[in-house]
């Protein structure tokens, strides 16, 4: 199967788009789940 470069391009553009946004919102849950930690549940 032969694509061209543009549509390669562009899949690859979005491949990689989905990795940073799905590496993005687990570190931002990570830091979420260690602010929580970090703060003191009994008041």
């Amino acid at each position: 199967m032969i694509m061209n470069t543009n549509t390669m391009i562009q899949y690859a553009q979005q491949f990689a788009y989905d990795r940073v946004k799905s590496i993005f919102s687990l570190y931002i849950l990570l830091l979420v789940t260690r602010k929580s930690n970090c703060r003191p549940w009994k008041t």
